[in-house]
């Protein structure tokens, strides 16, 4: 029997932990979150038609039926700083809005439309 502890579940993105209830599918052999197999009605590889065999990642332990503990099967994902930018003069920083030459393109824009229905064109 080969280990899912570790692998990543294929039909949540998400690894299988210690402990986890798993569903591995008996001809393609591969782990899935016991739920996940439920959810989706089998194994998520394409034209593969498998039988559940049913484990719980823990050697020698037996799964209890009807009874997953969902609360540590997703984690949030790792938080990056946020990258720094070099501001050079007369360039606007990232989030200070709108750049002064496109404030004054919607003003010019603006002023035209109103003149041309004023004039006629």
């Amino acid at each position: 029997m080969t280990t899912a502890l570790g692998k990543t579940c294929p039909y949540c993105q998400y690894p299988i932990k210690p402990g986890a209830l798993t569903a591995t599918c008996s001809d393609c052999g591969i782990p899935h979150h016991a739920e996940c197999w439920e959810h989706n009605g089998g194994c998520t590889t394409y034209g593969c038609r498998g039988r559940r065999v049913v484990t719980t990642g823990v050697p020698g332990r037996s799964p209890a039926l009807g009874v997953i503990d969902l609360s540590n099967i997703m984690s949030e994902p790792e938080r990056l700083p946020r990258p720094t930018q070099r501001v050079s003069p007369g360039q606007p920083a990232v989030d200070q809005g709108e750049a002064p030459l496109v404030a004054a393109a919607h003003t010019v824009a603006a002023a035209s439309s109103t003149i041309g229905c004023i004039i006629g064109f």
